[in-house]
């Protein structure tokens, strides 16, 4: 079966990627943003579109524009000031848990082109937090049939953020047996990519050897690897 016909939720597939601690201040974190929007428009203008997220309910007259038509110090100051985790005193040092803030494409839900970002970047600290990208299209997009397309927008994470790893993958709860129990839930990867062999580095407090969502023992041996961005690419059917 193929991924797009695998019966997961839609809120479920998404395009995730992430690195280390890595000191960044609000204003790179903008340009890169910033950056994967303009590489986002290249394979599909209104995908690229992204706006701040409003919150639960539609863009109205008055909300913050187009990220791409902000300079990169404005869009800078507003994460700088919006979209600290722990939201210390301005302009106190960022904590350890660093920047959280959102972006979707300027138009209605259920569009094929419709789109978000979410960002969790500058995180300095250890601790069992990652810095991540995730990008999560439209369940009726046809990024989702289209493999080549699914390693393109994965490319403009790889690109913008310099990450350790990506992925494209959904999350599948497998039904409960005839005679009961607890649901169990597997990771279901399309596209994954790695620069380099993942390590094993247990982090409290949950002390996962790898990076959710690796490690990808569940999914059987992809169906093809290839060599890409310097590191190793690998797609199941």
């Amino acid at each position: 079966m193929k991924f797009a016909d695998e019966p997961f939720e839609p809120w479920a597939a998404t395009f995730e990627c992430g690195w280390s601690a890595r000191p960044q201040s609000a204003i790179d974190i903008a340009a890169r943003v910033q950056d994967q929007a303009r590489r986002l428009a290249a394979i599909d203008p209104a995908s690229g579109r992204l706006r701040p997220d409003p919150g639960m309910r539609r863009f109205r007259p008055g909300d913050l524009g187009l990220v791409v038509d902000m300079t990169s110090v404005e869009l800078g100051d507003l994460i700088d000031r919006r979209g600290r985790f722990d939201l210390p005193t301005f302009p106190k040092p960022v904590g350890p848990t660093g920047y959280h803030v959102h972006y979707r494409s300027d138009h209605m839900a259920r569009d094929p082109s419709f789109l978000t970002v979410g960002v969790q970047a500058g995180q300095y600290g250890p601790g069992w937090r990652e810095n991540r990208v995730r990008v999560r299209p439209d369940p009726e997009s046809p990024i989702w049939r289209n493999p080549e397309l699914g390693i393109e927008i994965m490319g403009t994470m790889v690109e913008a953020w310099n990450p350790d790893w990506a992925c494209a993958y959904a999350v599948m709860t497998e039904p409960l047996p005839p005679e009961g129990g607890v649901s169990r839930w597997h990771v279901r990867p399309w596209i994954a990519w790695i620069a380099e062999p993942l390590q094993p580095r247990p982090v409290p407090p949950f002390n996962r050897p790898y990076p959710h969502p690796f490690p990808l023992d569940d999914a059987g041996s992809p169906a093809e690897k290839r060599a890409w961005h310097g590191g190793e690419l690998q797609i199941w059917p």
